[in-house]
């Protein structure tokens, strides 16, 4: 995977930040997303159902996962808010929860 920073991940009140952290096979680029890239590998392959993310926040900000399906348009989106204030908490967004964009995933 690639880890891609585009801000600090600490700033000022009302500034704006994003960090985007990326797998999408071995081409060991982070330059550009592979839509294709696992392969057609299946996140539910082992009675998956979730992502799982920890984090702590000063404030609250949103966060978008995408999982693609071979082509940059087809995608299933999913997103959860971590509420500031948050110190090393545990979220999870169920598969079911995601929604469809182009053809979905």
């Amino acid at each position: 995977g690639q880890f891609n920073q585009a801000a600090p991940p600490t700033s000022v009140q009302g500034t704006l930040g994003s960090v985007d952290l990326q797998w999408d096979g071995i081409d060991d680029s982070g330059a550009s997303l592979d839509p294709n890239g696992l392969g057609g590998i299946d996140l539910t392959g082992n009675i998956a159902n979730q992502f799982y993310a920890r984090g702590s926040a000063d404030f609250d900000f949103d966060t978008e996962i995408r999982v693609y399906s071979g082509s940059a348009s087809d995608y299933c989106t999913g997103t959860f808010t971590v509420p500031g204030g948050t110190e090393d908490a545990d979220f999870f967004i169920l598969f079911s929860e995601f929604s469809d964009v182009g053809s979905g995933c």
